[in-house]
């Protein structure tokens, strides 16, 4: 799942647009929330790994519309993914062209087997309704970490931290909500016994998983500009009861900085926790590196650096996203699959929404050798939107995360086939066993990409297969 938010970073400033919910924008030249903007047919001589080679590939009728109630493209907001039903859930973020960045509640889910949105801010509900509108929805939390849990048969969206505008201060609850039944509850899991410290950190810009019964926190800061915290929390429910069986421990000496906006994303069927780096500061891009990439195992609460991974991790970039592929790589199938049958009887009054499937082809792109790779490795993809030169847009491209034992990361260099489908792709995720990219139809003229309603939407999306791994 992705949790992690999209900071934007501008090529010309090398700055982000965060500030302090309710104040104004900063960081940029102009002073307007700058995303990476998608590169217009600009082509550089990008030499592809061995192995990589590809040409002419076809990319056109790979744009998938979405329909229904288009959520906004909002910054700083949360995809939260419910795999088992292909749901895709966007939290929160500030509105486009807001240079206030009020942050909002916003709430929107995608069934992406039909790739049909529903706005669900003004469903929720509190688990003890006051009557008030505004006191029953969901709460805002600007920054907070989001995460999705299952348990017993019921499902939620999880959110730990935040800044609260109406207690005015970095909350440290965490919210569940049930996106069956749509009702929300705040949950303050119970103390440990002393010598703990006796109050939990609010934070902002955490990381944080769900597995099985528990619940574990990374990082973040605790106040606005504060430095990143080196310590993580772990919560448990047992019974009913949400207890906190660790929270505020350091992290230990061998563990590197992680920055702000760090990573974390389950692995080995939830034996493990990939915690990747973050900005150094809020006003870098990153650049991983085997020497940031560490293992957290969940039962034994142990961290394992992976140091020793060969490779090139992706460097300068403006934002990434990271999601396992323990369900295995999307590939390209070798054989079409066969015709539904015809539909019998008389037709239905209402019309039933299908998955779109007959006026596109998932992008095809080149997949990296892998022969050498036992059947059984663990694997994670990253998407990470790098500068094609010094001073150019950002271009989104994909690594190949191959975990222990083998220990690789691989680039696989599709970055000019993603830029001659000449869309705005400034999302990724993967649901089930399949990659997306979303972004919107934006404005062609630059001049006019700020302004209340200037980025619009996310109102379409591509599907990413690979080549087949055994051609």
């Amino acid at each position: 799942m992705v949790t992690s938010p999209r900071a934007r970073v501008s090529n010309a400033s090398n700055t982000t647009s965060e500030s302090q919910a309710g104040s104004s924008s900063q960081g940029s030249a102009s002073g307007s929330k700058r995303r990476g903007r998608r590169s217009r047919r600009v082509h550089t001589s990008v030499k592809p790994e061995p192995g990589l080679e590809h040409q002419d590939l076809d990319t056109t009728n790979h744009k998938l519309a979405f329909t229904g109630d288009l959520p906004p493209y909002n910054d700083w907001s949360k995809f939260i993914v419910d795999h088992e039903r292909s749901h895709l859930y966007v939290y929160g973020g500030t509105r486009p062209g807001d240079i206030l960045n009020t942050p909002t509640n916003d709430l929107y889910r995608c069934d992406m087997n039909t790739l049909v949105w529903t706005n669900l801010t003004n469903s929720v509900r509190l688990f003890f309704p006051s009557g008030s509108a505004d006191a029953d929805a969901i709460p805002v939390r600007a920054h907070a970490a989001a995460t999705f849990m299952k348990h017993d048969n019921c499902r939620y969206l999880v959110l730990f931290g935040g800044f609260s505008p109406k207690e005015s201060c970095i909350s440290p609850t965490l919210v569940f909500l049930d996106v069956d039944s749509l009702v929300w509850t705040l949950v303050t899991p119970k103390p440990l016994p002393a010598p703990e410290p006796l109050e939990l950190q609010g934070r902002i810009h955490a990381a944080i998983v769900a597995v099985r019964n528990q619940i574990f926190i990374f990082g973040g800061i605790s106040k606005f500009e504060g430095e990143p915290l080196r310590t993580f929390c772990v919560a448990e429910l047992q019974a009913g009861v949400w207890s906190w069986v660790i929270y505020n421990r350091e992290y230990p000496p061998e563990v590197p900085d992680l920055g702000v906006y760090t990573i974390a994303t389950s692995v080995y069927n939830g034996a493990n926790i990939l915690l990747t780096m973050g900005r150094p500061s809020t006003r870098e891009r990153i650049s991983l590196s085997a020497n940031t990439s560490v293992l957290f195992h969940t039962t034994h609460h142990e961290f394992q650096c992976e140091s020793s991974t060969r490779g090139e991790f992706p460097k300068g970039a403006g934002w990434y996203e990271i999601c396992s592929l323990s369900r295995g790589l999307p590939c390209r199938p070798l054989a079409p699959p066969p015709t539904p049958p015809k539909p019998r009887g008389r037709p239905p009054r209402k019309p039933v929404l299908r998955p779109q499937t007959s006026e596109h082809r998932p992008l095809v792109l080149p997949a990296p050798p892998l022969a050498h790779h036992p059947p059984f490795a663990e694997r994670a993809i990253i998407c990470a939107w790098v500068p094609i030169a010094e001073g150019s847009d950002f271009v989104p491209d994909f690594w190949l995360y191959t975990l222990p034992p083998v220990k690789e990361v691989c680039c696989l260099n599709v970055r000019e086939y993603i830029m001659d489908l000449d869309l705005r792709l400034e999302a990724f995720v993967v649901v089930g066993e399949r990659i997306f990219m979303l972004g919107f139809d934006g404005p062609e003229d630059d001049s006019q990409s700020d302004g209340p309603n200037a980025e619009g939407v996310y109102n379409m999306c591509v599907e990413v297969r690979f080549e087949d791994l055994e051609a």
